[in-house]
């Protein structure tokens, strides 16, 4: 949930911090092709690494950016970081839950992944809560900290109770070999 709302609020959070807006608006465009190539990158480390190890990375970077980024915001060049380490992780959610979703499920892989992508899309309406309700009531340092948790429970989640499957073969994702 916090890349969700990070991509979509970094401008409106870098303006409060007194950041130039042309300066945000180039940060906008990099982060973009930071994230179109992560999803190549991300790929190829699904082939090298597994699902929770990629899930962990990924939840335990947007913890540590989302409890980090509201005092780094000043200095634009932690910002340009902070931001493009969002889109490097956020944009592997899609792949790596693409991927495990083709190992444990097959040749159903693909219908399975349309559900997860589903629920993707939809707990990004969860974001008009945190925008409407929690920063307009107590600002961005304690909605920072609510996402903060929201990551912490996925990041334990994928740690205790994602089962995951390895394939035989990277190359083929639909003959699992062990449960983990």
């Amino acid at each position: 949930m916090y890349w969700a709302y990070i991509m979509n609020e970094y401008k409106v959070f870098g303006l409060s911090k007194k950041v130039d807006d042309k300066f945000l608006s180039w940060l906008g465009s990099l982060g973009n092709i930071v994230g179109m190539a992560s999803r190549t990158l991300w790929g190829i480390f699904m082939d090298i690494i597994s699902f929770k190890l990629a899930f962990g990375v990924i939840t335990g970077m947007q913890l540590l950016n989302s409890l980090t980024i509201y005092f780094i915001a000043s200095n634009k060049w932690c910002y340009v970081t902070w931001i493009g380490v969002m889109y490097l992780v956020g944009c592997g959610n899609f792949v790596c839950v693409n991927i495990q979703c083709s190992i444990n499920y097959g040749k159903f892989g693909e219908k399975v992944f349309g559900l997860a992508a589903t629920g993707m899309a939809l707990s990004t309406f969860s974001t008009m809560f945190v925008e409407f309700f929690i920063l307009e009531t107590f600002g961005f340092m304690i909605t920072f900290y609510f996402l903060s948790i929201m990551n912490l429970l996925a990041f334990i989640f994928s740690r205790l109770v994602v089962k995951e499957r390895i394939s035989v073969n990277a190359a083929d994702k639909t003959v699992p070999l062990i449960d983990n």
